[in-house]
């Protein structure tokens, strides 16, 4: 099922200022940065850099490739050759170069893209579907307010060290603590309102994408997207 502007858009995107609509990236990659530059020339268009953000963060590893040897400098192709294996895939992608921070502040930044169902929207719709796929395992953590949803196999597996023979990954029992943790600090003492409905688990998922997170709409929730290995 495909999203809606209302489900691709979160309900805090608008706490993202937008009186200077570009200085948040330029503290992002040498990718971002020359795709966000190239659209303020007019070299290419709104749809097609909200495009090309959407497949640097969710595409493929061909995908991610492309995006990099046509926006990166010098130094990022040299690392995209060197990292090749000798049937073309990646051993690893240039990390810094690649990853968004965070992909959220772009829902906002191309809001009108997603509203008015630009060119591309159908391919952008169909890369954050697709990422956003069920994974295989679950784990609630202690205070029961956040489910990690994770994969122990294939591209989106988290690193599987189980020093406390629990037998869930430490990576995912560490991120359902700092999930509680930081619920006790906004929600507990700063007294934010909490984002957890009543009843309900809010999701966290681990997913491989060029971003670190985001946050999406899902019906009158949101969930969290979440890089599996960082």
């Amino acid at each position: 099922m495909g999203l809606s502007a209302q489900d691709i858009l979160s309900p805090t995107d608008t706490l993202v200022s937008e009186t200077h609509p570009h200085e948040h990236h330029h503290g992002e990659s040498v990718v971002v940065s020359s795709i966000m530059d190239e659209m303020s020339t007019g070299s290419i268009s709104r749809d097609e850099a909200f495009l090309e953000i959407t497949r640097l963060v969710f595409g493929s590893e061909a995908d991610r490739g492309e995006v990099l040897r046509r926006f990166g400098d010098d130094d990022v192709r040299r690392q995209i050759e060197e990292s090749k294996t000798q049937d073309g895939a990646f051993l690893d992608l240039p990390h810094e170069s690649h990853t968004v921070r965070c992909f959220t502040p772009f829902l906002n930044e191309f809001r009108d893209v997603i509203e008015r169902g630009g060119e591309h929207i159908a391919e952008i719709n169909d890369l954050i579907t697709m990422s956003s796929e069920i994974a295989s395992e679950e784990y609630v953590s202690p205070s029961g307010k956040f489910r990690m949803v994770y994969e122990v196999s294939g591209t989106h597996a988290v690193p599987l060290d189980d020093e406390t023979g629990s037998g869930i990954p430490d990576y995912i029992e560490m991120a359902a603590h700092y999930a509680d943790s930081t619920w006790n600090y906004m929600v507990g003492t700063l007294g934010f309102v909490d984002p957890v409905l009543p009843g309900s688990t809010y999701e966290i998922q681990f997913r491989s994408m060029g971003a670190y997170g985001s946050t999406h709409s899902s019906g009158t929730t949101t969930f969290i997207r979440v890089h599996n290995n960082f």
